[in-house]
């Protein structure tokens, strides 16, 4: 019946692969001409998300005549073109579609969620639970009636309920917020396209809510992977039980802020979330599993290749694990590039290859363009592009199979570790100093102990047999947080790096590809570009201030920075100093203060912080900077000689930075600057 099978499929399969990588020749020209497209596609969404201003007229034009132009050109002319040409095409023509997507994928997501200042019935369902919010419970929560999703979080105590409960309470929501610092995380375009339309804190008990006939299949979903979780921590206690439900079912909220810190500390954070390395871990053990199984069975080995029902096994294997870890994004980025990878071993063609990688980031990009923003969509593709291409050159470990698998893996943890490291440091301004190490040392571990032995719980669990493969499991899981606290606990471990501008990101981003995936001069060109974005990055000016958006201050001074108030805004003075590299905490600032405000000294300039109009034209006469509370008027702003940023200008956006060089402000940057608004926002 297989071999029928693969007759029938296989040859199908070969020739929509071989469309879809293009003409080929030695040299690899299709599968770079499906890279440029990608990267076109990458290109255009990254541009229409970051876009400042209005993207409708870009991405008409965009979609209305590169994309077709684009496409003509490449379908007529690919066999008389140049490859270089012919890749240039490609990427004009991604570009194009990648605008259109992104606005389509956009205007798709329709919150109309009434938002007050008072309590308001919430009636849903329950679809996870976060039990690591600062030790209260966060509910996410489907509302109920609505034909598309619409989500609010909440923090409520869940009782009795948990994942697909109907329930009902009152709640006090809001609106997502802006980022607490100009260029910090922005929760809002996060939110957006998770269709999370407000947040907020419960004020009653949570309630058995009606009976709902929505949604059915995905609060099936939700109560398999609750049960799962409490099951594995009722045979695991403490972080090994925590970290084992993580890695089952997705659901992180068993862990304490101070374990995902320490498995972050030592580089070994990669491990919370389900992406590549867990579905590629989970999805070849299945292949090699099946394959060594079928590979048993006499007249199947003889008539058949053992591969393609392995890699059909192993595609059904994954397509549980995605609906078992909850699908999310990382989760189906990894489900997608390895079910293109699966597809190629079912047609006989090389699994990991420059041509799979572009197929995944194709596919990866159309389903969820606002992915590109992402710090897991970069390091994935980062770590992916510089494996292959390390593969594709480095000839492997001789010796016997133990000794090629852990050289292997010693590869694969410092060619994936340098390359995301770039990454890395410019989301999360931080660098893990003895990562390598920590993987070299955990990984192993991980590989061959706790992600098969979870595996096998799973498959053992509907008979009650879990007991003792989540207890080996435990034991491994022990020996990996061994090595992170070990790691961790190390001198330097961390080194902090400042925030860079977002321009040098996207040259950092750029050089990158083409370092990676060029080839001789497209490849020095990209190394200069690497060094250029490096150079801009340490040399790029840090701001002197911060002004939060209720007027607390956070100053630079020569023995460090300072704040206007220790208790207020403590989440944006966190967020700003780790943006700045800056280890500790700000110290509460010296001021001369009155009854109306308070005076600052930085660097040569005077800055005031008033809270109220009395006494605003003496300032004027002597402050740089006035941080006012209340509200200024435009006519008294125009007369002032010092520049104002009053109670409305926070309100409408945010907080802001600010640059101060000879006694003046150069620079002032804000949290939502000018301009249009976008729908997420």
């Amino acid at each position: 019946m297989f071999a029928a099978a693969d007759r029938r499929v296989s040859p199908w399969l070969d020739r929509l692969l071989r469309q879809l990588d293009g003409p080929r020749s030695r040299s690899g020209r299709g599968g770079n001409i499906a890279l440029g497209f990608a990267g076109g596609l990458i290109l255009g969404a990254a541009i229409f998300f970051a876009w400042p201003g209005d993207p409708t007229t870009l991405s008409v034009t965009a979609t209305g005549l590169l994309f077709p132009l684009g496409l003509v050109a490449l379908l007529l002319l690919q066999y008389r073109l140049s490859t270089g040409l012919l890749i240039v095409l490609a990427l004009v023509c991604g570009l194009g579609l990648g605008f259109a997507r992104s606005e389509m994928r956009t205007g798709a997501f329709e919150h109309d969620l009434e938002i007050s200042a008072r309590a308001v019935p919430v009636n849903g369902w329950i679809e996870a639970v976060d039990r690591a919010s600062n030790g209260r419970p966060r509910l996410l929560i489907r509302l109920a009636d609505r034909e598309a999703p619409v989500r609010v979080r909440v923090l409520a105590q869940a009782g009795e309920f948990g994942p697909g409960d109907s329930i009902t309470l009152n709640a006090v929501l809001e609106a997502p917020r802006r980022a607490a610092v100009p260029g910090g995380f922005d929760s809002r375009f996060f939110f957006y396209f998770r269709s999370i339309a407000a947040t907020g804190y419960a004020v009653t008990p949570v309630r058995a809510g009606e009976v709902l006939e929505q949604d059915l299949w995905a609060r099936s979903v939700a109560r398999l992977r609750a049960d799962i979780s409490q099951r594995v921590t009722a045979q695991l206690e403490g972080r090994e039980g925590a970290l084992a439900a993580a890695l089952l079912t997705g659901q992180r909220g068993y862990l304490t802020a101070d374990d995902q810190e320490v498995l972050r500390a030592s580089g070994l954070g990669h491990i919370l979330a389900i992406s590549g390395l867990h579905m590629a871990l989970l999805a070849g053990g299945v292949l090699v599993f099946v394959r060594w199984l079928t590979a048993l069975i006499s007249p199947w080995a003889g008539r058949g290749d053992t591969s393609r029902p392995a890699a059909i096994a192993a595609l059904l294997a994954a397509t549980v694990y995605l609906v078992l870890s909850g699908g999310a994004i990382p989760t189906q980025r990894a489900y997608i590039m390895a079910v293109i990878a699966l597809l190629a071993v079912i047609a006989n063609r090389r699994p990991v290859s420059r041509h799979t990688l572009a197929l995944a980031a194709i596919a990866v990009v159309l389903i969820q363009p606002e992915a590109v923003m992402g710090a897991g969509f970069q390091m994935s593709f980062a770590a992916v592009a510089a494996l292959i291409v390390v593969a594709e050159r480095w000839p492997g470990g001789g010796g016997g199979r133990l000794r090629q698998a852990l050289s292997g893996l010693s590869m694969t943890s410092l060619v994936a570790g340098t390359a995301t490291a770039g990454v890395a440091a410019f989301h999360f301004h931080r660098l893990a100093q003895f990562g390598l190490l920590a993987n070299l040392l955990a990984m192993p571990v991980f590989s061959f102990l706790v992600m098969p032995l979870g595996i096998a719980a799973l498959v053992l669990m509907p008979f009650g047999l879990e007991a003792i493969p989540l207890w080996l499991m435990g034991q491994g899981i022990g020996l990996v947080f061994a090595i992170a606290d070990a790691v961790a606990g190390l001198p330097g471990a961390i080194t902090p790096v400042p925030a860079a501008p977002a321009g040098v990101f996207a040259l950092y981003a750029g050089g990158f590809a083409l370092a990676v995936l060029g080839q001789s001069g497209v490849r020095l060109a990209g190394l200069a570009g690497l060094g250029l974005a490096m150079a801009l990055w340490a040399a790029a000016p840090q701001p002197d201030l911060l002004v939060t958006e209720t007027g607390q201050l956070v100053l630079r001074q020569d023995d460090g920075w300072v704040a206007s108030d220790r208790r207020r805004d403590r989440f944006a003075r966190r967020v700003f100093l780790e943006r700045q590299a800056a280890s500790g905490s700000a110290e509460r600032a010296s001021a001369a203060c009155d009854t109306v405000g308070c005076g600052y000294q930085l660097e040569d300039m005077r800055l005031v912080r008033v809270d109220a109009l009395e006494g605003l034209a003496e300032d004027c006469r002597r402050a740089g900077l006035i941080i006012a509370s209340v509200d200024v008027p435009a006519w008294l702003q125009r007369g002032c000689a010092a520049q104002i940023v009053d109670a409305a200008t926070l309100a409408r956006h945010g907080a802001l930075i600010a640059w101060i060089e000879a006694g003046r402000v150069v620079r002032i940057r804000h949290a939502d600057p000018d301009g249009p608004v976008r729908r997420w926002m």
